[in-house]
């Protein structure tokens, strides 16, 4: 191979690198230094499934900065369940999720619990995220990544085993910043 052609393949090796290195889905830190960023991380689960005439509909998410919550609807026939939980610590660690939440029926408490328990397994490359969107007079802009998630969940009410699929899920690491989205102004008559 002629020395100019290693050369610039060298070029385009070191620059390909650098650029993925340097990405704001792979850095550590904030994508700029205009304004507050906050680095957030978490988990992302919505499943579902059915066995034995039980239905099940499960939403867990976990974020280090803000609030954890659970959220689990079951039913069979006319019977149906519901538990909901903010949890203060983290119900996932890298392999395992495994969080419980008292059943409710009609309103009312049970002596009974809900759980949620398997394992979870990061597969694929990252993904790289990079949005902006509007929510309550606030622009958010989001820069990082996400993971997707295998997962091998069941669903537990007293002898009931509900295997679920979660779509989505995945892990995610992301800086986000918060501005206030500016009011148009009228134009003065002078």
């Amino acid at each position: 191979m002629p020395r100019t052609t290693r050369s610039v393949l060298a070029t385009a090796a070191v620059a390909v690198v650098a650029t993925l290195t340097l990405s704001p889905a792979a850095t550590a830190g904030p994508p700029d230094d205009s304004g507050d960023w906050t680095r957030e991380r978490g988990t992302v689960l919505e499943c579902a499934g059915s066995h034995r005439g039980w239905e099940v509909v499960a939403t867990m998410y976990e974020n280090d900065r803000h609030l954890n919550e659970v959220s689990v609807s079951l039913s069979r026939g006319d019977r149906e369940l519901h538990a909901h939980r903010t949890p203060q610590q983290r119900f996932t660690t890298t392999k395992r999720l495994r969080v419980g939440a008292p059943a409710h029926h009609e309103g009312e408490r049970t002596e009974h619990r809900i759980r949620v328990a398997g394992s979870l397994r990061a597969f694929g490359p990252r993904l790289s995220v990079n949005e902006t969107f509007a929510d309550a007079g606030q622009q958010i802009t989001t820069v990082g990544h996400q993971r997707r998630l295998a997962t091998d969940l069941v669903v537990r009410y007293r002898s009931a085993r509900i295997p679920v699929d979660c779509q989505p899920a995945f892990r995610f690491d992301l800086w986000t910043k918060s501005e206030p989205i500016a009011e148009p102004t009228e134009p003065t008559d002078s």
